[in-house]
């Protein structure tokens, strides 16, 4: 549990200091962080009653704590993108539509990895432990659902804080 949290504050701290602007981390690394929108839980609560999708635990935690928000943007890359409740149906059938089948909303694809070429979902109805996962255009994505390799949204959000942005 303190794991997640210092990841937490690990990230706001880097939001604060960069502002959208590119900070040098102690890798040496430059990057930009920037928090896109903060939710209360009354924000969540009302998107769960209105789409009649109950969000997983683990990704209404990082909102509330964090936000939706752009990490690790490099100078010449592209980072990581939380995305909010709100954006979920869009981007999923952005990315997975054009295949024939969109896995929503068995499929929460919650983070956006064009760093890293993927898409990080939660398997809905699954354990904590093993529900988020990063999927990659190569795949079908409903035939990902049964064979990716879940794990916890926390942990892979520590690893990633952890790594300084590199594949986790």
């Amino acid at each position: 549990m303190w794991r997640i949290i210092e990841a937490y504050d690990q990230i706001n701290a880097w939001i604060r200091a960069s502002e959208g602007q590119f900070i040098e981390l102690d890798n040496g690394q430059s990057y930009r962080f920037m928090r896109k929108k903060g939710y209360s839980g009354h924000e969540l609560e009302a998107f769960e009653a209105e789409s009649g999708i109950e969000l997983p635990p683990e990704y209404k935690r990082f909102l509330i704590g964090v936000g939706a928000v752009e990490l690790f943007v490099g100078p010449l890359s592209a980072g990581i993108e939380v995305l909010g409740p709100e954006e979920l149906q869009a981007f999923s059938s952005r990315m997975f539509g054009s295949r024939g089948e969109d896995p929503y909303p068995d499929l929460l694809p919650a983070v956006s990895i064009p760093k890293f070429g993927g898409v990080g979902g939660f398997k809905r109805e699954a354990e904590r432990a093993e529900r988020y996962a990063v999927f990659y255009p190569e795949g079908r994505p409903k035939s990902q659902l049964k064979t990716s390799g879940f794990r916890a949204f926390d942990e892979w959000v520590a690893d990633l804080v952890e790594n300084r942005g590199r594949p986790v």
